[in-house]
């Protein structure tokens, strides 16, 4: 339920806060406003509300219009170009009673004003008509847009657009495919050159590392010899020592006296 939504309890409609209560016109022919309006708001959906003397209303949901000639008015005809209210605009629900009303206002004491453009009076975005009663209050009519065409019933224009989506599509996808294969072809010979480089560039260092392990090899076997010829030259030195003190200690003894 809206906020403007009138909510019945019993035989009255009692509105959300800051809907319209009503609204009260000053006129200066009761007769001739009651014609005009009478005839305007029973179209629009009001029906009779009150009447007295001096005046009458209408009530449509929560909202009642009352016009009146009242003996306190200071002027006999509204001028919506002064201070005060300049117009009352009224929703219609569909185009057609929007149309109708505005053909059948001149025989009911109302006059279409801007017909030069009509129904777009107010702007390309906004359809409605604006009618002024001889005694120049004025009320506007707004109808609803058009709904926008769907892309495919808005005729040969839109079919013209299918078509020549679809041949740009089918080029795009043409020229997707000879792209995707040109770029897959790219990737496998890129993918062996590398993975063949790779194992060219992997057997290169394992070639490397062979080379330098054999290296270690040779200079750990040239140290493991050295080492070995180390232990025989001192092995040889301590036998030639020996063999020395041997020789000494005799020349020792024969020296004793």
């Amino acid at each position: 339920m809206t906020g403007t939504s009138p909510v019945e309890i019993g035989s009255e409609a009692v509105a959300r806060t800051g809907a319209i209560h009503h609204v009260e016109l000053w006129v200066p022919d009761l007769g001739r406003a009651a014609a005009s309006w009478g005839w305007l708001l029973r179209e629009l959906g009001y029906v009779p509300f009150r009447e007295w003397p001096e005046g009458q209303s209408w009530k449509c949901g929560a909202t009642y219009i009352v016009i009146e000639q009242s003996p306190a008015r200071t002027a006999f005809r509204h001028d919506r170009h002064r201070p005060g209210m300049n117009h009352l605009a009224f929703h219609v629900a569909d185009r057609l009673t929007l149309d109708r009303l505005a053909e059948e206002a001149p025989r009911c004491g109302w006059r279409l004003l801007f017909a030069d453009r009509h129904p777009y009076a107010g702007g390309n975005d906004h359809y409605a008509a604006y009618l002024e009663n001889g005694d120049g209050y004025e009320v506007e009519l707004v109808g609803p847009l058009p709904a926008l065409p769907a892309p495919d019933e808005s005729g040969d224009a839109a079919e013209a657009d299918e078509v020549r989506e679809a041949g740009n599509a089918a080029e795009a996808g043409e020229s997707g495919e000879v792209r995707e294969a040109y770029k897959a072809g790219e990737l496998d010979a890129a993918g062996e050159l590398d993975t063949a480089g790779a194992g060219e560039a992997g057997g290169d260092a394992a070639g490397e590392l062979d080379a330098a392990g054999e290296a270690g090899g040779d200079a750990a076997g040239e140290l493991d010899a050295a080492g070995e010829a180390g232990e025989l030259d001192a092995a040889g030195a301590g036998e030639a020592g020996g063999d020395a003190a041997g020789e000494a200690a005799p020349a020792g003894q024969t020296a004793e006296p």
